[in-house]
Order: structure tokens, then sequence, then C-alpha cells
């Protein structure tokens, strides 16, 4: 049996009959917003955390190879700039 905003609103007006209108407001407040089969268990919490740590370290081991990657071309690229302009230095103190 679904739990409706009519039917709560009923339990809400037995409890302030039996209990006094403050203490049916905190008892209400206790209750989850929806029906019970919308509210997620620790098991399924615990789940998808690990759901979202493999995606995690999955994307962190992508960025770690796009960054090797990337700091070779980089190490590479300065060590010809590097080497180009030494010759370039040299051939010059020759002339000079």
């Amino acid at each position: 049996m679904a739990v409706t905003e009519g039917r709560r609103h009923r339990l809400y007006t037995k409890f302030e009959e039996v209990i006094g209108a403050e203490e049916a407001s905190t008892v209400m407040e206790l209750l989850p917003p929806v029906g019970w089969a919308d509210v997620a268990t620790k098991d399924q919490v615990r789940a998808d955390l690990q759901i979202v740590e493999n995606r995690l370290r999955v994307e962190i081991a992508d960025l770690r190879v796009g960054f090797a990657k990337d700091l070779r071309t980089i190490f590479i690229t300065s060590f010809t700039a590097h080497t180009a302009m030494t010759a370039l230095i040299v051939s010059l103190a020759k002339v000079f």
C-alpha cells in the first residue's frame, strides 16, 4: 500500500489527537519524505561509492598516462631546442 499525502495527513491528525500537535509534528519530521522503497540502504550507498571510486581510479590512471606522454613530449622538444641553440651558439662563436 503506497503512502500518499492524504494518508500521511490522517496519520498526523491521529497523532495530534493522541499525543499533541508539537509531538505529532516531531514524529512526522522523523518519517522519510517518500515511501521506504525510495530510501537507500547502507549496502546500496557502499556499492554506489565503490562504483564512483573505481571510475575515479580509472580517470586518475588516464590522467597520469596523459601527463607522462605530455611530459615526455615537453622534454624532447626542450632538449631539441636546447641542442639547436647550443649548435647555433657554437657556430656563431666560430664565425666571430
